[in-house]
């Protein structure tokens, strides 16, 4: 018998894993300066895209209140509010004698949305009421209405809102201290709230969002008066009431807002716009200018002459014999480029 032996398998040594390498110090140096490059090219995207969708709502916006204003003329052949000019407040007009003045924005809320009421307890007592923000306004013009003691409330038409609530409803406010933070001589209502003013989609800079500034027009009164439409030398009013001449726009009604945006302080007569807080430069010399329609005159400097030679382009207002809606954008400051119109 042949004995062969079997073959015996090798045995091998059982293998173990390779000891892993940890990050030197500088690669971690390059990983973090890598993501702190990234992070410092997406912030100012991110920012920038974020104030560009802010600007495309607050533009969204005005175009709607200005659509809503466009119909509310269609049906009453007047731009709305129920309060006249001499009764805002901060106008220049000497004739306003009503303790319950309100702005020319919260005037513009009225008009549109309601909630400034003909009556009180079936009398004759106007007044203001959150609680009827949003349902239309009612009638003033009623010749029952004008005598204290009238019964005729149930009589008096209240008019549809013309915004859609749930988009633009504004709301009341009321600050810790319990005042108007938008300037108005209104009584609080019943509930302790103010009346409300529209407001721009920026987000709040500062304790309130910046409002949605409201002006009438002064149907037909031209940039001069006297001789100088003719022969173009006069000194030229667009935004104010100076020396007894009418202007297109009272200006002086925006320093209701100056305890919440200081450079309103100076929106007047003779007044300057406050320099840009981000560039530091005044973009425009004169509130004059701020208000003019750029195309109607070559506002060097951001300046109006203040006497334009014989034969020149009179300057006119932006929207004249119209209105005015004005954000101040992006920075938060009135009188501006960054400001947004209609």
């Amino acid at each position: 018998m042949n004995n062969t032996s079997l073959p015996i398998a090798a045995v091998r040594p059982t293998s173990r894993p390779a000891p892993r390498r940890a990050f030197t110090l500088v690669e971690l140096l390059v990983v973090i300066g890598i993501i702190a490059l990234l992070v410092s090219i997406l912030i100012p995207v991110v920012t920038s895209v974020r104030r560009a969708a802010y600007k495309v709502n607050t533009t969204n916006e005005i175009s709607v209140l200005a659509g809503a204003i466009d119909s509310y003329y269609g049906d009453f052949k007047a731009y709305p509010g129920p309060i006249s000019e001499a009764n805002l407040i901060g106008t220049s007009s000497t004739a306003g004698n009503d303790p319950n003045r309100c702005t020319s924005s919260q005037n513009l809320v009225w008009g549109l949305e309601g909630g400034w009421e003909p009556f009180n307890s079936n009398s004759y007592s106007p007044h203001f009421s959150s609680a009827t923000v949003g349902t239309g306004a009612m009638s003033f013009n009623n010749a029952a209405n004008t005598s204290p003691g009238s019964t005729s409330a149930s009589q008096t038409p209240r008019y549809r809102p013309y915004l859609d609530g749930t988009y633009l409803l504004p709301q009341p406010w009321k600050t810790p201290s319990g005042a108007d933070p938008y300037g108005t001589a209104v009584a609080a209502d019943s509930l302790g709230l103010f009346p409300p003013v529209f407001v721009d989609r920026y987000p709040a800079r500062g304790q309130f969002p910046a409002p949605i500034l409201y002006l009438r027009a002064h149907v037909g009164v031209v940039s001069a008066g006297g001789s100088g439409v003719s022969s173009g030398q006069a000194n030229y009013r667009i935004c104010t009431t100076d020396n007894g001449r009418p202007a297109q726009y009272d200006n002086a009604q925006l320093a209701a807002y100056k305890s919440l945006y200081p450079e309103l302080a100076n929106c007047t007569s003779h007044g300057k716009p406050a320099k840009n807080n981000v560039t530091g430069k005044q973009d425009y010399a004169t509130w004059d200018a701020f208000f003019a329609d750029p195309g109607s005159v070559n506002l060097q400097g951001g300046a109006i002459p203040t006497n334009l030679p014989a034969g020149s382009n009179i300057p006119t207002a932006r929207h004249a014999d119209t209105y005015l809606l004005i954000s101040p954008g992006v920075y938060g400051q009135f009188g501006t480029v960054d400001n947004i119109f209609n």
